[in-house]
């Protein structure tokens, strides 16, 4: 059911049953909300504390998922009837760190402060005062059932989905103020939540917004009095001044001459990764988790993968912030690049975590289709013994031909890998083809490749997709979509089926080699995409029986030859077996 509230004005709201079709919800269930469980509200949240950068703690209130979801709703009918100002930045659409810090960008002073006690100091009283004056109008019936539903503890709680939107609105006045009051003073002003920065070009700062007494930065009697005034405080031990040759830091984001991270900021992470990479991530989680957030109660490996991939993004989103965008070498050749070489080493420490054989293959969706295989066959007591993992990961940049050749030509130069890794190559390159006319090919430091082996209907080339029986790949239809074989198709791009299907791609449809076609095909007539995308086709192959309960020979020999060359390996002993160099 849809929420419908852009048609409904606030002040027109008058009885419960009203409020409750707005925020689309049972009336029962909002009463129970607002009254039957008001003596008990702690039952509704959950409470934590997380550490700060500077050492303090963050008291966090979660909402339990029934009145997380109200909360929800109530945010999405809050921000439509919001008037945006366009200095603040935090919690609305098209605006981040991002958009605030280039307001500043490459600006000779730059003045920072905080507002104390941000979410703690918008109490129960100013949101529902601020529900009943204008803009709102709201009448006290409304203002105090949206203003219960919003605060907790006699205030907006951080962790609530209303608690950005109401600071917001709160901060609206203020925000027009300082607006003005910037405007009076030649300087540029915006709002991240509780971080206000004002910043110009004028040869001084103006001392009439901040100062500096000594090395002590101090803010102005007048803009005291406008914040102040407006139900706030200023954080005294976090307001300073920017100036000449200094550092200039707006929202965590270097404003000098381009927008980019702190050299501490890199520093602490390739810091991580090089830990990671030398002690495993069980050791390294465990230390960060102590030293940053002693007081969560997850700290698990899977965690820490993931702040490091959030911290590896937000470097990646700074950077290509500046109209250029970061280079993403596909073969690795932009050394100089930072993220380039964070992420490489984030990758690498992926594929030290595992516990047994690695297999890195070179479709992105290969893997999801060799895992959902194998575990098939494995269920029908296939292959029982074989213990691989396969490596998972998203980025475009770590799957192809060339990407996959040049790791495996690297692979000395990297840190000795305690497990084998196996690099999978489809079978329609003719250098690679070459190169592993013999069997697999060992690259040193536990690094092996191998092709997928040709099943009967393909004599030249073959993909992951092709183990499967052309039939049995034509059959699998999702929403009126299915991969496309190139043999399927006449010269001119019609479907030989059916004339009025046509492939528009770059394919060669006359090289007697059977290609896969994931796009490109469209029904002449109504102009609608037919061709099902490879990731579709793994990821239903992954969550359907449909291909699983069909003929896998192809795969069963793939699954032979991994199973043998580990038998060898594991008799034999890496160094035993010869190495092979290779330019592949």
């Amino acid at each position: 059911m849809e929420q419908k509230s852009k048609d409904v004005k606030l002040e027109s709201l008058e009885t419960l049953k009203e409020i409750a079709d707005l925020l689309n919800v049972k009336v029962k269930r909002l009463g129970i909300v607002l009254y039957s469980e008001r003596d008990n509200r702690a039952s509704q949240y959950k409470e934590y504390s997380i550490k700060k950068k500077n050492g303090g703690i963050r008291e966090i209130a979660a909402p339990e998922v029934g009145l997380k979801i109200l909360q929800k709703n109530l945010a999405k009918v809050l921000l439509e009837s919001y008037q945006v100002r366009p200095s603040a930045h935090a919690f609305l659409p098209n605006t981040s760190i991002i958009t605030n810090a280039k307001r500043h960008l490459k600006h000779r002073h730059i003045f920072n402060l905080d507002l104390k006690d941000f979410f703690p100091s918008i109490n129960f009283g100013r949101v529902r005062g601020m529900f009943m004056a204008k803009p709102y109008n709201m009448n006290a019936k409304t203002a105090t059932v949206f203003a219960q539903i919003a605060c907790y503890k006699n205030s907006i709680p951080q962790g609530a989905p209303t608690s950005p939107i109401i600071s917001n609105m709160i901060c609206s006045k203020l925000d027009g103020e300082l607006q003005k009051f910037a405007k009076e003073n030649k300087c540029t002003y915006t709002r991240y939540a509780d971080d206000i920065t004002f910043s110009t070009n004028q040869p001084g700062f103006p001392k009439e917004v901040g100062f500096l007494k000594g090395e002590v930065s101090h803010s102005s009697a007048a803009l005291r009095k406008i914040i102040e005034k407006n139900g706030f405080t200023i954080n005294s031990k976090k307001v300073r001044l920017q100036s000449d040759d200094d550092r200039k830091i707006v929202t965590g984001i270097t404003v000098n001459s381009k927008l980019n991270v702190s050299r501490k900021y890199v520093r602490n992470l390739r810091t991580a990764l090089y830990k990671w990479n030398q002690h495993g991530i069980e050791t390294v989680s465990k230390e960060y988790f102590e030293k940053y957030i002693p007081t969560s109660k997850e700290k698990s490996t899977k965690r820490f993968d993931k702040i490091i991939r959030g911290k590896l993004e937000f470097l990646r989103f700074v950077r290509s912030s500046n109209n250029k965008s970061v280079h993403y070498s596909k073969h690795h050749s932009n050394q100089g690049d930072i993220f380039e070489n964070l992420i490489l080493r984030y990758f690498e420490c992926g594929l030290r975590d595992h516990n047994c054989t690695a297999i890195r293959t070179e479709g992105k969706t290969d893997w999801i289709i060799f895992d959902a295989v194998l575990k098939a066959l494995q269920a029908n007591n296939e292959f029982k013994d074989l213990k691989i993992a396969f490596h998972k990961i998203k980025e475009d940049r770590f799957y192809g031909d060339q990407t996959l050749s040049s790791f495996c030509s690297s692979a000395k130069k990297l840190r000795k890998f305690k497990q084998r890794i196996i690099c999978i190559f489809d079978h329609d390159n003719d250098a690679i083809k070459k190169n592993h006319e013999q069997g697999v090919i060992s690259w040193s430091n536990n690094v092996f490749s191998m092709v997928i082996p040709l099943p009967p209907e393909h004599k030249n080339s073959c993909s992951a997709e092709l183990l499967f029986k052309d039939d049995d790949i034509r059959r699998l239809v999702v929403d009126g979509r299915r991969l496309y074989l190139s043999n399927e198709f006449n010269k001119d791009g019609t479907l030989k089926s059916n004339g009025n299907i046509k492939y528009q791609g770059k394919i060669k449809l006359d090289t007697g080699e059977v290609k896969v076609i994931d796009s490109d095909v469209f029904d002449k007539s109504s102009g609608k995409s037919l061709a099902l995308s490879k990731n579709h086709f793994a990821k239903t192959v992954s969550k359907s029986s449909t291909l699983l309960n069909c003929d896998l020979t192809a795969f069963r020999k793939l699954f032979k030859e991994i199973e043998e060359f580990e038998s060898r390996m594991t008799k034999e002993g890496s160094k035993n077996v010869e190495t092979k160099s290779s330019n592949a």
